[in-house]
């Protein structure tokens, strides 16, 4: 761990209280950024937070810091045990309980217990399409644990959750004797808080920040103004040590610019601010010192050895394919290195003599489309030997690119027109009619795509709901399809109407649909349509083509190389050239 406190500021409040500020700790984004939670005082006198973005897998981290200011990161989630912490307090029993954004099997969100150590249990997981986000957990008298969550579907609610996992949802009585201020009740009969964007002289002009005392009859005392330096934006509600000192986070500033964690002295005046030898950050991976663990090194990362080939929609060799190589290595700066090089003349290519434990691989050509597996990912890591993967320099991993063809000149449109906007199809089948030539809504009998929707989310707490799309293209009709390049339209087959019905009681019910469709128009054209829609609200957006000329091909015509264009007021001969960038 790299030892040092940052700064000792002097700040002076409006009533002329003097109090000490101690930077302890600054983040720098690896190790953690956004507070997730306020700061928790465990039963050892440490503290823990956890941040919702940075660690291994950018989903968040848990952190203790001791009151002296030494900080380490306990856990970083991973997606299996969570995602993006939302809250965190001190359980009855001494563990931890908090909320994640992410987790379960659909990624909605859990709620997790965790040891003083750092080891995370998922209690209970928001399994169904339109419940997420929970977070705002809080302890009542018993030891049950409740909290709040989104929803897609109207209103959002309340949930009840034992230790033992057993989730109860929606929850609508009042959670019996729970403190909801933001104030920290301090042992010297003040209240103390936080203001986000203030600048402490009484103006409305937005700051950095500040701290402030509150007395018993109301009177209120700056006591810190934040100055990005030393900090900024703090947040979260303040916490009183053993000591009598007061911590609390700032999601800004540091002196790396994504928070700190400040102490607060009330009892010592202050003084001059030293100049700090070091800046205290604590360093992922439970570092005790500029490097990383190497016990934690051995158990994490492996030697990468990588075989591929690049090929074209017939499987022939693709050469001259640049590759890019991206992996998680913890010795390097930012975790991260990457490497490139180009297929060979049978569109091979490979990569040995690293190490890491995650890599990325993509593969691209000018005069190529790229293809699901032109880019993949791949596990070298010791923590996951199921899923590591196995080097075969006979049996190469095989990338593949599509070759453009000469294309066609198509109208493309949008519906609806114009960005940052999103219709909604009416919930009781009014029919929306699309100009498939001009873009945007046409009038009833004019549009080449009719499109009727209907849902019923009487149930407000419902997991799912009924909900149908008609689609219609007057005089012709529509084919699904699934293809990854629909460029060649199929003469027949076409339905007419077509139609998606999602009945609450379909095993398979979605809320979401995403969807393409070719399309033949009454004058004998053909197009392709792209639906993404959200069933519990009606919003739509569509994207067509259409080839004017009567031919099935529905391939665009190849990007054009940019020509950079010489200024009117360029004296003659001049050349204007592109700039290669590196």
């Amino acid at each position: 761990m790299v030892a040092g406190i940052a700064a000792v500021l002097l700040c002076v409040g409006t009533a002329g209280a003097e109090v000490a500020l101690t930077t302890l700790v600054h983040f720098d984004g690896t190790n953690g950024y956004i507070p997730g939670s306020s700061l928790v005082q465990g039963r050892d006198g440490n503290f823990y937070g956890a941040l919702s973005y940075g660690g291994w897998f950018d989903l968040g981290t848990v952190y203790r810091m001791a009151p002296d200011g030494k900080c380490v990161i306990l856990t970083t989630f991973n997606g299996e045990n969570g995602g993006h912490p939302s809250s965190l307090l001190l359980g009855k029993d001494g563990s931890f309980y908090g909320t994640a954004l992410q987790g379960g099997t659909t990624g909605n969100g859990s709620v997790f217990r965790m040891t003083p150590n750092g080891a995370i249990t998922t209690l209970a997981t928001f399994d169904d399409q339109i419940t997420y986000s929970p977070s705002g957990l809080v302890q009542g008298p018993d030891g049950t644990l409740y909290g709040n969550v989104m929803r897609v579907v109207r209103n959002d609610l309340s949930f009840k959750l034992t230790l033992a996992g057993e989730l109860t949802m929606p929850f609508t009585n009042p959670v019996p004797g729970i403190d909801t201020s933001e104030l920290l009740k301090g042992r010297d009969g003040n209240s103390y808080g936080t203001t986000f964007a203030d600048r402490g002289d009484g103006t409305s002009s937005f700051g950095w920040g500040t701290v402030y005392r509150l007395g018993p009859s109301g009177e209120r005392t700056t006591l810190i103004v934040f100055n990005r330096t030393n900090g900024a934006n703090p947040v979260g509600k303040l916490v009183q040590g053993r000591d009598g000192n007061i911590y609390g986070i700032t999601g800004e500033g540091g002196a790396l610019g994504h928070g700190t964690i400040y102490r607060v002295n009330l009892s010592q005046a202050g003084g001059p601010s030293p100049t700090p030898a070091k800046v205290n950050v604590p360093i992922l991976l439970h570092a005790v010192s500029n490097r990383v663990d190497p016990r934690i090194l051995d158990a994490m990362q492996g030697p990468i050895e990588f075989y591929g080939k690049v090929v074209d929609e017939n499987s022939n060799a693709v050469a001259g394919a640049g590759v890019t190589f991206e992996w998680n290595d913890f010795t390097a700066r930012g975790y991260r290195d990457g490497a490139t090089t180009q297929s060979d003349s049978n569109g091979l290519f490979s990569l040995r003599g690293k190490q890491g434990w995650g890599m990325s691989v993509s593969v691209g050509k000018e005069g190529y489309y790229g293809t699901h597996d032109s880019k993949q990912n791949f596990e070298f890591g010791k923590m996951n030997a199921s899923a590591k993967h196995v080097p075969n320099p006979q049996l190469p991993v095989v990338f593949t690119l599509r070759k453009m063809g000469n294309g066609a000149e198509l109208i493309g449109t949008e519906f609806p027109l114009g960005m940052g906007q999103h219709p909604q199809l009416r919930r009781d089948g009014t029919p929306v009619e699309i100009d498939m030539f001009k873009g945007g809504q046409a009038a009833p009998g004019a549009g080449q795509l009719k499109m009727e929707f209907w849902n019923d989310v009487t149930n407000r707490n419902a997991r799912t709901f009924n909900w149908k799309l008609k689609l219609t293209v007057p005089g012709g009709g529509l084919i699904e399809t699934q293809e990854g390049f629909p460029f060649q339209a199929p003469e027949g087959g076409y339905q007419l109407p077509l139609v998606i019905d999602m009945p609450a009681t379909n095993k398979n019910w979605i809320t979401d649909l995403r969807a393409k469709y070719y399309v033949h128009l009454p004058d004998g054209k053909y197009g392709r349509v792209e639906i993404d829609l959200m069933a519990y609200n009606g919003s739509i957006r569509v994207h067509s083509v259409v080839n004017p000329s009567g031919s099935r091909d529905l391939e665009p015509l190849p990007p054009k190389p940019f020509v950079p264009a010489v200024p009117s007021w360029a004296p003659p001969g001049t050349k204007a050239v592109v700039p290669a960038f590196k």
